[in-house]
């Protein structure tokens, strides 16, 4: 509440803005927003921490500017600033996936320093033997879908079959034996038989909720392939999109070396400049020639002076 009530303070032209930012004239109505706003208020003025960033785009009124909602951070006592991020990663992270994430101390077991280190929990090792799920005993070379007969219902239809007449004869019968039902209740609804027409068809349920669970295979291989189509077409995307770029990269390279003179000579501007460069340098060179005297030179003027 104190979060949404924050929220309201910081949304431009909303009408909650201004009451709960100024102080009202009359009572405030007992257990409305408001009033509850300002008790949690008063009891936790340091609750809300000013450590503000933007969050995405509010879906109630998309006409809005996505910059002007803060996320606010509530510092919850008992609960380290570490654990908090890592509530909020896992939030972010579950808008995107279709199954929650499992727990962050479960994730960071697994790190890349960790693997790397070999400190990685390893698998546990497979179930040779039964092991016991949602109550039911199972063992580990059981088919995928197990025979009615494995939990002792009767089977209505033969072991050679075609999936859709017997699914069509099981939905008759369904409906002829609902029939028969309402016809027992109209009539006297204390009947043994009532209690027989409803074991009738809970087997009759039971027996094309098996049915149609043993297209599950076949549904899991179709949805995997067409995930994997859906793979293959957006990597195909991908590709043609990286080679239509690198041709238009290869153009932009032609077009340049194609832009450059083949004879830099030509250019009098450019050969002006380099004559004056290479005389300027010719003339330092002299200069610099003749200002430095070899000391064994001025050894030889000397002798000779003196010998005058």
């Amino acid at each position: 509440m104190l979060v949404q009530a924050a929220k309201f303070k910081r949304l431009p032209n909303h009408p909650m803005r201004n009451r709960l930012a100024q102080p009202t004239k009359g009572r405030l109505k007992r257990g409305s927003f408001i009033h509850q706003a300002r008790i949690l208020e008063r009891k936790h003025r340091d609750i809300l921490e000013h450590d503000l960033r933007e969050i995405p785009l509010c879906r109630t009124n998309p006409a809005w500017n996505e910059t002007a909602f803060p996320l606010i951070h509530c510092s919850i006592p008992g609960v380290s600033k570490k654990d908090s991020l890592d509530a909020e990663k896992m939030t972010e992270s579950q808008g995107v996936s279709a199954f929650p994430l499992p727990p962050m101390q479960y994730i960071n077991n697994y790190s890349d320093e960790n693997i790397r280190k070999g400190r990685a929990p390893l698998p546990p090792p497979l179930m040779m033997d039964t092991y016991s799920m949602f109550g039911a005993t199972f063992t580990a070379d059981d088919a995928i879908i197990r025979p009615l007969e494995a939990s002792g219902i009767r089977r209505l239809y033969p072991q050679a079959y075609d999936h859709k007449r017997e699914l069509k004869k099981l939905n008759h019968s369904i409906l002829i034996n609902f029939l028969d039902l309402i016809e027992i209740l109209i009539r006297s609804p204390d009947s043994p038989k009532r209690v027989e027409k409803l074991e009738d068809l809970s087997l009759l349920f039971i027996n094309m909720h098996h049915l149609v669970n043993e297209f599950r295979p076949h549904q899991a291989r179709e949805t995997l392939r067409v995930m994997m189509d859906e793979q293959r077409k957006q990597r195909s995307e991908i590709a043609e999109k990286f080679q239509d770029n690198l041709d238009h990269v290869l153009q932009l390279i032609e077009s340049a070396v194609g832009a450059i003179p083949e004879d830099l000579s030509l250019d009098s501007k450019l050969l002006v400049e380099s004559q004056l460069l290479q005389a300027t340098a010719e003339v330092k060179d002299d200069s610099a020639d003749d200002g430095h005297i070899d000391s064994l030179d001025q050894m030889m003027c000397k002798i000779v002076d003196d010998m005058t």
